[in-house]
């Protein structure tokens, strides 16, 4: 029972993790191409 709770626990800290990292990932692409679009 423990084990399937830090198990559960691990993939939706790593979930959030990925997810947190893609969010930045796009909020900066997206930034380049407001950069670019200005010059």
């Amino acid at each position: 029972m423990i084990g399937n709770c830090n198990a559960f626990y691990m993939v939706l800290s790593i979930t959030l993790l990925i997810g947190a990292l893609l969010a930045t990932g796009k909020a900066e692409r997206e930034e380049k191409l407001l950069n670019k679009q200005e010059s």
